[in-house]
Protein backbone atom coordinates (compact mmCIF):
# COMPACT_ATOMS: atom_id res chain seq x y z
CA UNK A 1 0.00 0.00 0.00
CA UNK A 2 2.92 2.03 0.81
CA UNK A 3 3.86 2.38 -3.18
CA UNK A 4 0.61 2.88 -4.01
CA UNK A 5 0.53 5.72 -2.33
CA UNK A 6 3.95 7.15 -3.40
CA UNK A 7 3.05 6.63 -6.73
CA UNK A 8 -0.42 8.83 -6.37
CA UNK A 9 1.99 11.26 -4.78
CA UNK A 10 4.51 11.50 -7.76
CA UNK A 11 1.70 11.72 -10.25
CA UNK A 12 0.43 14.38 -8.53
CA UNK A 13 3.60 16.19 -8.28
CA UNK A 14 4.31 16.01 -11.57
CA UNK A 15 7.46 14.22 -11.28
CA UNK A 16 5.97 10.96 -13.78
CA UNK A 17 5.41 13.20 -16.66
CA UNK A 18 1.99 13.11 -18.79
CA UNK A 19 -0.02 9.45 -18.16
CA UNK A 20 -0.01 8.20 -21.87
CA UNK A 21 -1.54 5.68 -21.03
CA UNK A 22 -3.14 3.26 -18.23
CA UNK A 23 -5.04 0.21 -18.09
CA UNK A 24 -7.09 -2.06 -15.37
CA UNK A 25 -8.72 -5.00 -15.00
CA UNK A 26 -11.11 -7.33 -12.96
CA UNK A 27 -12.03 -10.87 -12.86
CA UNK A 28 -14.21 -12.46 -10.57
CA UNK A 29 -16.56 -15.01 -10.40
CA UNK A 30 -19.58 -15.44 -12.95
CA UNK A 31 -22.11 -14.01 -10.56
CA UNK A 32 -21.67 -10.67 -11.96
CA UNK A 33 -23.75 -11.59 -14.45
CA UNK A 34 -27.39 -10.40 -13.58
CA UNK A 35 -30.47 -11.72 -12.98
CA UNK A 36 -33.65 -10.73 -14.91
CA UNK A 37 -35.02 -7.65 -12.67
CA UNK A 38 -31.86 -7.15 -11.37
CA UNK A 39 -31.81 -3.22 -11.13
CA UNK A 40 -28.20 -3.96 -13.07
CA UNK A 41 -29.88 -5.06 -15.86
CA UNK A 42 -32.26 -2.38 -16.62
CA UNK A 43 -30.07 -0.29 -19.44
CA UNK A 44 -31.80 3.19 -17.73
CA UNK A 45 -30.55 2.45 -14.33
CA UNK A 46 -27.34 0.59 -15.53
CA UNK A 47 -25.80 1.32 -18.79
CA UNK A 48 -22.68 -0.26 -17.93
CA UNK A 49 -24.52 -3.60 -16.83
CA UNK A 50 -22.90 -5.63 -14.94
CA UNK A 51 -19.06 -4.33 -15.62
CA UNK A 52 -20.61 -1.30 -12.99
CA UNK A 53 -20.03 -3.17 -10.15
CA UNK A 54 -16.30 -3.40 -9.95
CA UNK A 55 -15.34 -1.67 -13.27
CA UNK A 56 -16.62 2.03 -11.10
CA UNK A 57 -13.63 1.20 -8.77
CA UNK A 58 -10.53 0.35 -11.25
CA UNK A 59 -11.76 3.72 -13.22
CA UNK A 60 -12.10 5.39 -9.96
CA UNK A 61 -8.35 3.47 -8.41
CA UNK A 62 -7.29 4.98 -12.46
CA UNK A 63 -8.47 8.43 -11.79
CA UNK A 64 -6.87 8.73 -7.97
CA UNK A 65 -3.38 7.72 -9.20
CA UNK A 66 -3.20 9.74 -12.64
CA UNK A 67 -5.91 12.47 -12.62
CA UNK A 68 -9.10 12.90 -14.83
CA UNK A 69 -9.06 10.87 -17.93
CA UNK A 70 -9.06 12.50 -21.34
CA UNK A 71 -9.48 9.74 -23.39
CA UNK A 72 -10.92 6.19 -23.26
CA UNK A 73 -10.28 3.67 -26.05
CA UNK A 74 -11.93 -0.02 -24.84
CA UNK A 75 -13.01 -3.27 -26.97
CA UNK A 76 -13.85 -6.31 -25.35
CA UNK A 77 -12.61 -10.00 -26.54
CA UNK A 78 -15.93 -11.88 -26.88
CA UNK A 79 -16.17 -10.54 -30.65
CA UNK A 80 -19.34 -12.88 -31.43
CA UNK A 81 -21.74 -10.84 -29.48
CA UNK A 82 -23.64 -7.97 -31.35
CA UNK A 83 -22.75 -4.58 -30.02
CA UNK A 84 -24.83 -1.72 -29.98
CA UNK A 85 -23.83 1.74 -30.64
CA UNK A 86 -26.87 2.93 -29.09
CA UNK A 87 -25.60 1.35 -25.42
CA UNK A 88 -22.14 2.58 -25.80
CA UNK A 89 -22.96 5.91 -26.23
CA UNK A 90 -25.36 5.57 -23.25
CA UNK A 91 -22.85 4.53 -21.19
CA UNK A 92 -20.55 7.28 -22.21
CA UNK A 93 -23.02 10.10 -21.78
CA UNK A 94 -23.54 11.29 -25.18
CA UNK A 95 -25.17 10.66 -28.13
CA UNK A 96 -24.80 7.73 -31.45
CA UNK A 97 -24.13 10.47 -33.63
CA UNK A 98 -21.66 12.07 -31.41
CA UNK A 99 -19.57 8.73 -30.08
CA UNK A 100 -19.58 8.19 -33.74
CA UNK A 101 -18.01 11.04 -34.86
CA UNK A 102 -15.78 10.96 -32.07
CA UNK A 103 -14.57 7.21 -32.83
CA UNK A 104 -14.18 7.93 -35.87
CA UNK A 105 -11.54 11.15 -35.20
CA UNK A 106 -9.80 8.90 -33.49
CA UNK A 107 -9.50 5.44 -35.76
CA UNK A 108 -10.75 6.70 -39.01
CA UNK A 109 -13.39 4.02 -38.73
CA UNK A 110 -17.15 3.91 -37.92
CA UNK A 111 -17.43 1.78 -34.74
CA UNK A 112 -19.51 -0.79 -37.13
CA UNK A 113 -16.82 -0.67 -39.65
CA UNK A 114 -14.14 -0.78 -36.44
CA UNK A 115 -15.92 -3.46 -35.19
CA UNK A 116 -15.99 -5.88 -38.86
CA UNK A 117 -11.93 -4.98 -39.36
CA UNK A 118 -11.00 -6.64 -35.67
CA UNK A 119 -13.35 -9.23 -36.50
CA UNK A 120 -11.46 -10.04 -40.00
CA UNK A 121 -8.69 -9.86 -38.30
CA UNK A 122 -8.79 -12.37 -35.31
CA UNK A 123 -10.61 -14.67 -38.14
CA UNK A 124 -7.59 -14.42 -40.14
CA UNK A 125 -5.32 -14.97 -37.16
CA UNK A 126 -7.07 -18.04 -36.17
CA UNK A 127 -7.47 -19.40 -39.65
CA UNK A 128 -3.80 -19.30 -39.65
CA UNK A 129 -3.31 -21.08 -36.45
CA UNK A 130 -5.20 -23.84 -38.21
Amino acid sequence: MRDLHELVKRSAAGELGPVRHIEGQFSGPPSYQTEPGNWRSNQVESPGGSMTARGVHVIDSMVNIAGLVTSVFAISARLEHAIDVDDIAAACGTSRFHLSRLFKAATGSSPYQYLIDVRLEESARLLRRG
